[in-house]
């Protein structure tokens, strides 16, 4: 199978929310939260795996309409692997993530 980009774009609220699930090995080399709302707002992006959570941010606290790119360093998911987010109001965060999946 050839590696592909692809992009994964969700509005997160005050449910833990998967931004992306790889189904094959996958790397994350981007990852952007923008606050949608009127109001300064934390938001808690984490790595699910079978042995536990892991944090990319946790409660980083974004102004109105600010956004910031929280992935400096890539990040490599295995098939079952999931990128979460939540935020304490309900479509308070746009998330966009760019991924290469299907990597061997």
């Amino acid at each position: 199978m050839a590696a592909t980009f692809t992009n994964a774009a969700v509005h997160v609220g005050d449910t833990a929310t998967v931004v992306y699930a790889a189904s094959a090995t996958s790397v994350v080399i981007g990852l952007n939260l923008s606050n949608v709302t009127g109001a300064a707002l934390p938001c808690s992006v984490f790595l699910r795996q079978p042995t536990g959570d892991s944090y990319l941010a946790k409660n980083l606290r974004l102004n109105s309409g600010e956004n910031k790119d929280i992935v400096s360093s890539k990040v490599t998911l295995k098939s079952g692997d999931q990128i979460m987010a939540v935020t304490p109001v309900a479509n308070g965060f746009d998330i966009t993530a760019s991924i290469l999946q299907g990597v061997a």
